[in-house]
């Protein structure tokens, strides 16, 4: 005879509801026989074999029931799977599984059935739970991934759940409530590498360990101090900085007496990251006396001890025409020049003066020096325009206009132009502050 089967309830597990109660590892299964014409079988005893696979044709037979006695009543029959021959421990782990049925010697029936979700809580045994008012776990939970088992243990130490690694058995990561809520992560040898904490006196905390297990970062967000940030020396390098400006400022107090050479009032040095423009200003009180006559003194920054004077960059200041040998004035004096510098270093820069008179007395002093490092990231960058630039150098060029004309242009670097922005944005900031202290002294004689 040749049967046809029809499942009308899908596989089910029993529940329990004792506490005690171990889960099952049965599955109860009903379904219904038919001959070829789709009509119940006659009621009687049949030998059926189930078998469980891992694809839903061909693959791997992991459960064989070998034949059971099974009565029909109208077609219908129950069976429970694994009664008599117990399913493997890890049958349902992962992946899909399949159920086929044989009647007696009769070929499978196809298709085979898909075993739904319930089967698989058959992988929970281990962790003994049951879903009731104050029930507990005890025991360790398994999960499987292909031929590997993670474990996840609940300690009853620190309220916390660990996770170990699927191969070696060592721990991975931590979670813990007591005394309060942490992560722990660590590395293939056991050891602690990450920590994660929220501490109440310290609100969130994050500690990094090197390989060797000592504490190597520390960030809490409690409050601000030399603790609040820790970093292992040298953590920070001109990659993390690249883009920060920086400032280095010198002062002289006192006075020095000028010659016809440029002398050293002040001097300050500068680290820089990488390429960029070092903008440098300078200011000092000049005096001069001991002279009828012109008696001026030469101000002006500079990279080299002595060097010549710039008539570029100079500044002048004294009496153009004293009316007497015991005069004598004072100044003060404002200078300041751009530098763009290729490439990362220190740089040392100087205010100097000489006396640019051949007799006579000059002095300069009470000096203030300071560097300021704008970055850039593109180094020399250049354009072309058909319009000349204004009091900067340009390079003429052929070029392509947007009717698509060869034309003239020129050509510049653009850090010229940004030079210059810079430059005067410094000298209006300048007046405004001598504005503000003319001001000043304004209110304080009118008092």
């Amino acid at each position: 005879m040749s049967f046809k089967k029809t499942l009308t309830a899908i596989c089910f597990f029993l529940m329990v509801s004792s506490i005690s109660a171990e889960v099952p590892n049965t599955i109860n299964y009903q379904g219904k026989l038919s001959d070829a014409s789709g009509s119940a079988v006659a009621d009687d005893s049949y030998l059926i074999t189930f078998k469980i696979y891992d694809a839903p044709l061909g693959g791997v037979e992991l459960w064989n029931s070998n034949f059971q006695l099974v009565n029909t009543v109208n077609g219908l029959f129950t069976y429970e799977l694994g009664s008599i021959t117990p399913f493997p421990s890890d049958i349902f782990y992962d992946s899909l599984r399949y159920l086929g049925i044989t009647i007696g010697t009769e070929p499978e029936i196809t298709p085979r059935t898909k075993l739904n979700s319930a089967p698989y809580s058959l992988a929970t045994d281990d962790a003994k739970y049951v879903n009731a008012a104050n029930d507990t776990m005890t025991g360790n939970l398994w999960m499987k991934n292909n031929s590997d088992i993670m474990t996840v243990n609940v300690s009853p130490n620190d309220g916390g759940i660990w996770t170990y690694g699927l191969t070696d058995g060592q721990v991975r990561a931590a979670l813990s409530s007591n005394p309060w809520g942490s992560l722990r992560m660590y590395d293939n040898n056991g050891n602690n590498t990450i920590q994660l904490e929220a501490n109440n006196s310290d609100g969130g905390v994050l500690i990094l360990f090197d390989p060797n297990g000592n504490q190597d970062i520390y960030l809490t967000a409690a409050g601000i101090s030399n603790s609040t940030v820790i970093l292992p020396d040298n953590a920070i390098d001109n990659r993390e900085i690249l883009d920060e400006p920086g400032l280095a400022s010198n002062s002289y107090v006192g006075f020095i007496t000028l010659t016809n050479t440029m002398q050293d009032i002040v001097t300050v040095s500068i680290t820089t990251p990488g390429p960029g423009y070092i903008y440098v200003t300078g200011r000092c009180w000049t005096s001069s006396s001991g002279k009828i006559g012109y008696n001026a003194v030469a101000t002006q920054i500079d990279e080299t001890a002595g060097g010549n004077y710039d008539p570029n960059h100079y500044t002048f200041s004294g009496p153009q025409y004293a009316v007497s040998t015991s005069a004598s004035e004072l100044h003060s004096v404002y200078t300041d020049r751009p530098y763009y510098k290729s490439a990362g270093g220190t740089y040392t820069f100087r205010l100097e003066a000489l006396r640019n008179s051949s007799t006579g007395t000059a002095n300069a002093g009470d000096a203030r020096i300071t560097a300021i490092f704008f970055p850039t990231s593109y180094g020399s960058v250049t354009t072309t325009s058909t319009q000349p630039p204004t009091n900067i150098d340009a390079e003429l060029v052929t070029t392509t206009n947007l009717d698509g004309f060869t034309v003239n242009g020129y050509k510049y670097d653009l850090r010229n132009l940004e030079l210059k922005v810079k430059e005067a944005q410094l000298k209006a900031k300048q007046a405004e502050l001598e504005l503000l202290k003319a001001q000043q002294r304004q209110s304080r004689s009118q008092e």
